[in-house]
């Protein structure tokens, strides 16, 4: 009687998914069925840079990195990501951020923990799960966290602890700056929140979440404060990478909300 139960409610949430779609609409669909409905899947490892994670060719990385980020200090000690910052992509990360689609952060989250585990770098022993801080104001206008959304789905995935440990001062959003403006600003602004019960940083990998690596310039200033902490090893995750070939495709498509610059 409980496994017929069970058969009848599993079959219910996609009949229901047909009926709003049909006859309701909906702003948004349920995450995974949008997924699935693009066939998507996230990014092998072999097609970008482990160390910066931009999108590369048969060969042009080594393990000094690839023509982007060779030879450059960059403070983590590797990169996982889902995919370029394009097509469905960046669509889905926009509405995770400007329309406040907490489930889509989590189906991307739970991907991207999935790609961390299987990428060989995660020391499940000794390492923490960071979320990227964002301003409170920023916070209270847009109604969600993105990146704090995404790394418990990370941290959900790994079985790992998640601490917010690093604060940012409230500024003008990344995406109002030129690249330019965005390297010369450093990853500045960031600092300790100090919220570890009784961890410590000394020794730790952390493994910091955000939701896309534009310049990195952000990633390099939390990186920073992290290992000035105590922590040895920082791998950054991101949904996506915002290089040269996204960039192209996103050129060939809408430009992106105003509501970006909130």
């Amino acid at each position: 009687m409980r496994i017929s139960l069970r058969k009848h409610l599993a079959r219910l949430g996609p009949w229901l998914d047909d009926v709003q779609e049909t006859w309701i609409g909906w702003s948004l669909p349920p995450a995974n069925r949008a997924i699935k409905d693009a066939g998507w899947k996230p990014d092998s490892a072999i097609v970008y840079c482990s160390r910066c994670g931009t999108t590369v060719g048969d060969g042009e990385a080594t393990s000094l990195g690839c023509g982007s980020c060779r030879g450059k200090k960059i403070n983590t000690n590797a990169t996982v990501r889902l995919g370029p910052y394009s097509n469905e992509l960046s669509e889905w990360v926009r509405c995770i951020k400007y329309q406040r689609w907490p489930e889509m952060g989590e189906e991307l989250g739970t991907m991207l923990g999935s790609s961390l585990r299987d990428s060989g770098y995660v020391d499940f022993t000794n390492g923490i799960v960071v979320p990227m801080p964002m301003p409170w104001q920023r916070r209270m206008c847009r109604g969600i966290d993105h990146a704090l959304v995404i790394a418990g789905a990370v941290a959900s995935q790994l079985k790992m602890p998640l601490f917010r440990v690093l604060a940012k001062d409230n500024g003008i959003p990344q995406v109002a700056k030129s690249s330019t403006e965005r390297i010369r600003s450093g990853g500045k602004g960031f600092k300790l929140t100090r919220r570890l019960g009784g961890w410590k940083l000394s020794g730790v990998q952390v493994i910091l979440v955000d939701d896309v690596r534009t310049t990195g310039a952000s990633i390099r200033g939390a990186s920073k404060i992290l290992k000035k902490a105590g922590s040895t090893n920082v791998i950054a995750s991101v949904i996506a990478v915002s290089d040269e070939l996204a960039r192209r495709e996103r050129s060939k498509t809408l430009p992106e909300s105003p509501l970006a610059l909130l």
